[in-house]
């Protein structure tokens, strides 16, 4: 693969993100992680999984460039979000019902945000930031409908709502994060997480794993419909056309072309 490393060690597998230093995601390895995760739910040896990083940084986003081609067309539509559209990113999204130990490192933004919280069992580094830039480009969070089931009311608002990220100790604070490691601890930290896993009965950690993602998925779909009829038109919008023109452009965004998706 060309943006995934995918390994895997006895009844263990590694899903590292390698494409960058920033690592963010495009159509191509939305479609690779896709793949990965269907064969890794498919594979009977596989028991546990560690999602992780190459470089410095899991993920800041869905990357901007694409962001940008499809803002300058007005050419976005539902099904081309990473989410909740034809290719998703997640791996309960994917159907995946095995534990994931996320092992995460510097910036993990925006859609890798969303990829880092399906996690079951969440580590940091203390120099770990998790936000939700997107506000700053005009463009809505898409799963803001749901980042209530993963964090706290008033963390979610305050990454949606400033776009400002927040510290892994923050997190940890609130009990969104399990445990914050230094970096050279990450990886044998979520190793030695993955092993307490396997020293449990397979069908048991299989059930008990199935019902917390059916409770946590309970009701998504008509969230992801209603998100993607009141997101998309502002997408397409003047003002996110201006958001982005903003930030390659390295300035503040002058807003006022059509915040609810009409164009002045």
């Amino acid at each position: 693969m060309k943006y995934i490393d995918y390994l895997k060690k006895d009844q263990l597998a590694y899903v590292f993100l390698n494409r960058s230093v920033f690592n963010p995601i495009n159509y191509a390895m939305a479609e690779e992680l896709a793949e990965v995760w269907r064969d890794f739910q498919a594979d009977p040896a596989l028991r546990v999984c560690i999602l992780g990083s190459r470089s410095e940084n899991f993920c800041t986003g869905f990357d901007i460039e694409t962001i940008r081609l499809m803002v300058e067309a007005r050419d976005y539509h539902w099904s081309k979000s990473v989410m909740f559209g034809e290719t998703r990113v997640g791996p309960q999204d994917n159907g995946v019902h095995k534990p994931i130990v996320g092992a995460y490192h510097g910036v993990v933004n925006a859609t890798g945000l969303w990829l880092a919280l399906q996690a079951d069992i969440i580590l940091a580094t203390p120099q770990t930031t998790f936000g939700l830039g997107e506000g700053l480009l005009n463009f809505p969070v898409e799963f803001a409908g749901l980042i209530s089931r993963y964090l706290p009311r008033v963390i979610a608002n305050q990454l949606l709502l400033t776009a400002r990220p927040l510290p892994a100790a923050r997190l940890y604070e609130v009990g969104a994060i399990n445990q914050i490691v230094e970096p050279t601890e990450l990886l044998p930290a979520a190793e030695k997480i993955a092993g307490q896993i396997l020293s449990c009965g397979p069908a048991a950690v299989e059930v008990m794993k199935r019902l917390t993602d059916e409770a946590m998925a309970a009701g998504a779909e008509e969230v992801g419909r209603l998100t993607g009829e009141l997101a998309v038109p502002v997408v397409n919008s003047a003002d996110t056309d201006e958001g982005v023109r903003a930030f390659f452009e390295k300035r503040k965004p002058r807003w006022g072309h059509g915040g609810q998706g009409q164009d002045s």
